[in-house]
């Protein structure tokens, strides 16, 4: 054995024991006795996508835990999502996009926060990120208390070291071999020896009466005629598709479906996108006006036909509505796991190692005509 190897292994087996022994984490049996918690905190302060695929895991606690008050820890690009959500009972706010060491200073920070008000132990803390999970370890013991059950997923490599964070390691991987709603839902099986149903997938989201009033005020403007929305922005450069294509599948569009209008939603970055195919067919699309509240925007969803969009949080909004749906997929990242998962979706996926923009028009159109005729007719 190296040296540095042989070292290593020394310092784990020093280090481990003492972070145990700093944060008070025991290793705890299953199953967990799920029907005495009180109180629950769901970590996941990542993006607003991961928090749509986690809201089938709030309705789950709420159905296998009637009594206990489930808190989340959300973050600034998904807090919104659950502002009106009636399963959450308090939200608190960390930035995961921060450096690890700030990370942990806003987490202490909120820790004092919620000790100032009255919220200091935790029977179960379940930290559903999965990227710097030993971070987020840490933020779970600081903010769940000494006494809290901790959760999360397992490690084939990471193993011993997520277990001097937490109680219980979930035998999975995070592999792609189910998607993520089922993976978290699995997990939670695991700890509470409960099995979950196929219709505990089901994503949820809720919106308030003045988002409802808003994509009224929208879809009341419009033709009375089947709805699409395309969605023109992705979350990275590699997921977006061209605006020559987009031109193309319009054109395409509109030759052979003559009833179909087209809401077009873009962010900022793909504003003059939205405009020039908007000023190509000024009759047959509208030009979605960008909103500050997702709350908004799921709202209007909600009220669609259909939806046509690369890769991004509106895959998994339009998910949650049931939305008949072409997602459009780059060969460098797609997964099963952040695929949808209703029969009514169709994935289009470009050649293994390529961006988005590798998909043609004519491909995407195919889609298209098999999700309108299967959904439309």
């Amino acid at each position: 054995m190296k040296f540095s190897s042989a070292f290593e292994a020394y310092a784990r087996r020093l280090l481990y024991p003492l972070i145990r022994l700093i944060t008070g984490n025991k290793t705890v049996a299953v199953p967990l006795p799920y029907q005495k918690f009180r109180r629950i905190l769901v970590i996941r302060y990542d993006r607003l996508g991961d928090m749509v695929v986690t809201t089938p895991v709030l309705s789950f606690l709420q159905r296998i835990c009637p009594n206990a008050d489930i808190d989340v820890v959300t973050s600034h690009r998904n807090d919104a999502l659950l502002a009106a959500d009636t399963r959450v009972h308090q939200r608190w706010q960390l930035d995961g996009t921060q450096p690890p060491l700030a990370i942990l200073r806003s987490a202490r920070r909120l820790a004092r926060t919620m000790r100032q008000e009255k919220v200091t132990e935790y029977d179960l803390v379940v930290c559903l990120v999965f990227h710097k999970t030993t971070l987020a370890g840490v933020v779970a013991r600081m903010l769940g208390g000494r006494s809290a059950i901790t959760l999360t997923l397992g490690h084939s490599v990471r193993q011993e070291q997520y277990a001097a964070l937490f109680s219980v390691l979930a035998p999975f991987e995070s592999d792609g071999s189910c998607s993520m709603a089922e993976l978290q839902l699995k997990i939670f099986s695991y700890a509470f020896g409960v099995a979950y149903m196929p219709e505990d997938m089901q994503y949820h989201i809720s919106v308030g009466q003045q988002h409802q009033n808003y994509a009224e005020s929208i879809v009341k403007q419009l033709p009375d005629a089947p709805l699409i929305l395309l969605n023109l922005s992705a979350g990275k450069t590699e997921c977006r598709w061209t605006l020559e294509d987009n031109q193309r599948l319009v054109a395409m569009i509109m030759d052979e479906y003559p009833d179909v209008h087209i809401l077009i939603a873009s962010m900022t970055s793909e504003a003059s996108w939205a405009d020039t195919l908007h000023r190509a067919h000024p009759q047959r699309t509208t030009l979605l006006a960008t909103t500050q509240d997702v709350l908004d925007f799921c709202a209007v969803v909600a009220r669609v036909s259909a939806v046509i969009t690369p890769d991004t949080s509106v895959v998994h909004i339009a998910q949650a509505y049931g939305k008949p749906m072409v997602a459009l997929y780059s060969g460098i990242y797609y997964c099963t796991e952040w695929a949808p998962i209703h029969s009514k979706a169709i994935a289009v996926v470009s050649p293994l190692d390529t961006p988005t923009s590798a998909i043609d028009a004519g491909s995407v159109h195919k889609a298209v005509r098999s999700m309108l005729s299967a959904n439309l007719s």
